[in-house]
């Protein structure tokens, strides 16, 4: 009798234990599908998310255009999400003003564009999960939205619309000054931009870390190591837009800086400048000059940022070195009238814009993507 009810209830308790077995099975089961889910719509959200940052900041250079929702929906097509390219529609891509800390739809001069990314139900196309399944939902939603804003620039890069002749060991490279102010060949970044409605001619160990951008007819010496490719232009690169030459009182005086000099920010207006020590500036600057321009020491903000030194050279003119060594810039320099001479030595971190560019040995040029761009496109940033 003993016998009989013991194993009785010995086999209860198996029975008992394998229910808990089971049920916890099916829990485990059900957690590790829900993890599984969750990570899959993660992967899906941050793919989204990337497509729609491409696909804003295609659109936010082409604003002007008309091109901002064609751009966007190709843009969004070169990204695959979860194995499927995306597909937007027209009304994904909403074109409109961007405040600095909001973004509304519309307005008279639209600056900004947003651009959304469902994967949906109501799309036909929600994301697959497996947890849901068990509780009678087969899918989610997720969709990712960004919006960019594109800010106008001057045209911006290393630019010789009549041609850019590099002699030996002129190195092109680019950086952000949000982040670098104290670029070299080790640290330079690839996206150098260096223009010509003619030709960019080198000689010896000459490099391009970035583009070569050229108008129609414009060719780049196949010497010359080209990291990025040649861009080429539909029509000549523009030329920027100049100040008129409107010097305070009617004149201007020549600029003659001998030795080490620190000037306040402001406005300049010179009938030429000659710089044969270093000349820094504590501000933000703009100098007008209508007339030569030689350095032989240094030119630079002492902020080390190139925005905050801007110089318009009006006119057909020389800009560079006089002496045989040592030219040292820090700007962003617009001369499009005037032909570039640096002999020995160059140290460039901004953006030139000039008839022609010419170096001999020793030359190093840093493009400051917050600049600009050679094709006079607008500085784009995503903002949320």
């Amino acid at each position: 009798m003993w016998d009989i009810c013991n194993n009785s209830s010995r086999t209860s308790r198996r029975g008992t234990v394998l229910v808990y077995v089971s049920v916890a099975m099916i829990a485990f089961t059900a957690l590790v599908s829900l993890v599984v889910d969750i990570a899959h719509l993660r992967v899906v959200k941050t793919q989204l998310q990337f497509a729609a940052d491409s696909a804003a900041r295609s659109a936010a250079t082409s604003i002007s255009s008309g091109n901002a929702t064609s751009n966007a929906i190709a843009a969004a097509a070169l990204v695959s999400v979860d194995g499927t390219p995306v597909v937007i529609q027209a009304s994904d891509v909403v074109i409109g003003t961007w405040s600095g800390t909001s973004f509304t739809a519309g307005g008279a001069s639209p600056n900004a564009v947003r651009v959304s990314v469902p994967r949906t139900a109501a799309r036909g196309n929600a994301v697959a999960v497996w947890w849901g399944g068990i509780m009678g939902k087969s899918s989610a939603d997720v969709t990712a939205t960004a919006t960019a804003t594109g800010k106008a620039t001057q045209i911006a890069g290393f630019i010789g619309y009549s041609g850019v002749t590099m002699m030996n060991n002129a190195f092109f490279g680019s950086y952000d000054s949000r982040t670098n102010r104290s670029p070299n060949q080790n640290s330079a970044g690839r996206k150098s931009r260096v223009g010509t409605n003619a030709l960019i001619n080198g000689k010896n160990n000459d490099t391009i870390q970035g583009d070569a951008v050229l108008g129609p007819n414009a060719t780049a010496d196949p010497s010359i190591v080209l990291t990025g490719a040649d861009l080429i232009q539909p029509s000549n690169l523009p030329i920027p837009t100049m100040p008129a030459w409107a010097p305070p009182g009617g004149a201007a005086l020549p600029l003659v800086v001998a030795s080490d000099t620190t000037m306040p920010g402001g406005s300049y207006w010179y009938s030429s400048m000659m710089v044969t020590a270093n000349l820094t500036f504590s501000g933000p600057t703009t100098i007008y000059v209508n007339g030569d321009i030689y350095i032989d020491g240094s030119l630079a903000p002492a902020s080390g940022n190139p925005s905050d030194v801007t110089i318009y050279q009006i006119g057909a003119h020389n800009f560079g070195d006089l002496g045989i060594n040592g030219l040292n810039l820090t700007a962003g320099i617009y001369a499009p009238d005037s032909d570039f001479m640096a002999k020995n030595n160059l140290y460039y971190y901004g953006s030139g814009i000039f008839n022609s560019i010419t170096t001999k040995n020793n030359a190093e040029f840093y493009y400051d993507i917050m600049l600009g761009s050679a094709d006079g496109s607008p500085v784009v940033h995503t903002v949320n």
